[in-house]
Formats: structure tokens, C-alpha cells, sequence
């Protein structure tokens, strides 16, 4: 796996390289995707193997005890925010404007 990644980040290397001084913005963002998703799939790749760990496995659990609580705040933390915004639009909407008396 980790050679098909390598190949991918250097096929990645070598169409940001390969344009010359007139290069194509959509050939540079496609290098620039592929190296994201190599980098990605490392980053993936790391954090399954770390999974094998004893230590990093106390780390995992615990995390996944904590999904559910913190799930729930956040959703509590949005519908605040959501009420808050939208009553500031229902109060306010239109009255703060870009234009200026003194003109």
C-alpha cells in the first residue's frame, strides 16, 4: 500500500513539475488534489496502526465513549445558535444597512 502511495505522490510531483513556465492552473490543482488524497490515505493509514498499539487502544475507547455525550451538546450548542440567529434576524432584519446618513 504504502509503494502505491509513494507512486501516486511522485505521478503527483510530476504533473505539478511537468507544465514548464506556462502552466495550466487546472493541471497545478489536479496535482495539488492528488497529493491531498495521498496525504490523507498516509495520515489514515498511520492512525489504523496506531490502533494497534495498547496504549493508543485505551486512547480509542475512550474517545468512543465520549462520541455520544458530545454529540449531544453540539446538536444543543447549533439549535442555541440557530434560535439566537434567527431571532436577530426576525429583530433586526434590514435595519443594519451599508448605506451612510451622511450622504
Amino acid at each position: 500500500m504504502e509503494t502505491v502511495l509513494q507512486g501516486l505522490a511522485i505521478w503527483a510531483d510530476f504533473i505539478f513539475f511537468a507544465g514548464g513556465s506556462d502552466r495550466d492552473p487546472k493541471h497545478i490543482f489536479n496535482a495539488v488534489a492528488l497529493y491531498n488524497v495521498v496525504a490523507l490515505l498516509r495520515i489514515l493509514r498511520m492512525l489504523y496502526l496506531l490502533g494497534e498499539v495498547r496504549q493508543f487502544q485505551t486512547i480509542i475507547v475512550t474517545f468512543n465513549k465520549f462520541q455520544k455525550p458530545f454529540g449531544t451538546m453540539m446538536i444543543s450548542l447549533y439549535t442555541v445558535f440557530y434560535c439566537f440567529s434567527l431571532l436577530g434576524q426576525v429583530l433586526y432584519g434590514g435595519k443594519v444597512t451599508t448605506e451612510s446618513a451622511q450622504t
